[in-house]
């Protein structure tokens, strides 16, 4: 696979991500609190693997430096997530983890943007 078709997969898994947290939030949001059942856990997870595939799919070798500082951005999103995931299993509100976790969609956000960027000059190429 080339750089450019590994970047346009990560920028794939990336989308999916984000589409996967948007439908996350629905589903948990449209259950009552103590009747959430499995489905929000398995969008999560869902959402975590298509995060963690773009992460390694830029930290994969052959990749250029930029490539690979957003990709272990990523990949330590993806941890900070996940470990906030299993910290907080018990849906009690907690405001910390919170802002941590919407710190880390915003850094995820950010690398996703620079990622288009990337992908952009080179379909100009």
């Amino acid at each position: 696979m080339t750089a450019p078709a590994r970047r346009s997969a990560a920028l794939l898994a990336l989308a999916a991500f984000v589409a996967l947290v948007v439908v996350g939030i629905v589903v948990g949001g449209s259950r009552p609190a103590l009747d959430q059942g499995s489905a929000p856990t398995v969008i999560a997870l869902c959402s975590y693997l298509c995060l963690l595939a773009g992460a390694l799919l830029l930290l994969l070798p052959l990749r250029a430096a930029a490539d690979r500082l957003v990709g272990g951005v990523l990949l330590g999103a993806t941890a900070v997530l996940v470990g906030l995931d299993l910290a907080i299993d018990d849906g009690s509100p907690n405001i910390g983890g919170g802002f941590v976790r919407l710190l880390c969609l915003g850094v995820v956000v950010v690398m996703t943007a620079r990622l288009i960027g990337a992908v952009a000059a080179d379909r100009r190429r």
